[in-house]
């Protein structure tokens, strides 16, 4: 599915001046190609709209132009004067067909077949409101860069990652966020490698998913990573555990450990850092047992487990853990104790599972009794 832009814009001169200009552009490009070439416009001008963006987000550094082929969807509205205005409430109020007075009141029709004639060679799609006073456009972002005299370009705007740095280093909380369920390939097509965000973000904690298999007595016999390529066409939330390299954030400094540095590094954000069982998990619903699974099943799992270990910290040391320094911590100082269970079997279509830290599956799920008594034995060590 193609991404869609949005963009709206407004003129800031007398009633239509807009309308005309904009149609002074349009009909310069057309006539035939004998015709010598069609003296400049001049500028179309515009004027700011408060949308509501952060002023952060308006002022953030560009990283790169958006596609041509990218598709837009841009809203243009023509200005009405005051007379106007109170033509269009005394219709509106006496309940006359407003259509029939649309052309009176906005763009004219047969400006608005101009510029559908002009613009439909590039396959652009326009929509005229009621009132003929504003024109929806979508097209390529190139058409539409060429046409309002701009260009478009990406941001790099973090709001999302500012949140989780206050909620990590400032309120000492842990987030755990899903790792995606599309296996190696969150963007959903089958081949091309991506994460999703915001598990790799360095201030959460990206959790993957595993199948695991008891016996009778609930003891665990083998558990092997979530995956699922039967039907490499479409994902559906099922080609299984997300992982793999983040293309923006760099690999912070805690993330250190057994098999972290692998032939499949690239000095980036690595996820996941853990996994937990995201198949065939029993919830009780509407009076019902029924299995679920996911990713964002897995990852309750070790919220839960945290606040357990957490809790029983407090309870006896007065300190807590939090962030994902505490998932390596742990497993860098495991000594004799298994924090993890690693999971070695299995892969996310991609990566497979491997001793220590991968790909697939992160250090493993959780052991919670080690994993305690990891953090304990830090505790006592202060």
């Amino acid at each position: 599915m193609k991404q869609k832009k949005s963009v709206f814009l407004v003129g800031n001169t007398g009633p239509f001046k807009i309308v005309a200009l904009l149609l002074v552009l349009l009909l310069a490009g057309c006539g035939s190609t004998n015709s010598p070439a069609p003296t400049p416009t001049p500028s179309i001008p515009f004027s700011r709209i408060d949308l509501g963006i952060p002023a952060d987000a308006l002022n953030s550094p560009a990283t790169g132009p958006v596609n041509d082929t990218t598709v837009m969807h841009v809203v243009l509205f023509f200005k009405v004067n005051q007379s106007q205005q109170q033509q269009l409430q005394k219709i509106s109020g006496q309940g006359q067909n407003l259509e029939k007075q649309a052309n009176s009141i906005g763009i004219s029709d047969s400006a608005f077949q101009q510029v559908k004639n002009y613009l439909g060679i590039e396959n652009v799609s326009l929509t005229l409101s009621k009132l003929h006073t504003s024109v929806a456009v979508d097209a390529k972002a190139k058409t539409i860069a060429t046409l309002f005299q701009t260009h478009f370009v990406y941001h790099k705007y973090k709001a999302q990652d500012q949140l989780l740095s206050l909620l990590t280093q400032q309120e000492h909380m842990t987030v755990f966020v899903a790792s995606g369920d599309c296996a190696a390939f969150t963007d959903q097509i089958y081949g091309s490698l991506s994460v999703s965000f915001p598990a790799s973000d360095p201030y959460a904690v990206a959790v993957g998913g595993t199948m695991l298999q008891t016996d009778q007595q609930g003891n665990r016999v083998d558990e092997t990573v979530w995956s699922d390529g039967s039907d490499p066409t479409q994902c559906n939330n099922a080609w299984g555990s997300g992982g793999g390299n983040s293309t923006f954030f760099q690999q912070p400094s805690f993330q250190t450990g057994q098999g972290v540095n692998n032939d499949a590094s690239r000095g980036f954000r690595q996820v996941p850092d853990v996994s937990a069982v995201a198949y065939n998990l029993p919830v009780y619903f509407n009076g019902q047992w029924q299995p679920v699974g996911g990713t964002s099943a897995a990852t309750p799992i070790w919220a839960a487990g945290m606040a357990l270990v957490n809790q029983a910290m407090i309870k006896r040391y007065q300190v807590f853990f939090y962030g994902p320094t505490a998932v390596y911590y742990a497993a860098n100082h495991a000594g004799r104790l298994s924090p993890y269970y690693d999971v070695t079997q299995g892969s996310n279509l991609a990566f497979n599972a491997t001793p220590g830290w991968d790909f697939a599956s992160g250090f493993g799920t959780p052991n919670l009794v080690d994993f305690y008594n990891v953090l304990t034995a830090a505790t006592n060590k202060q």
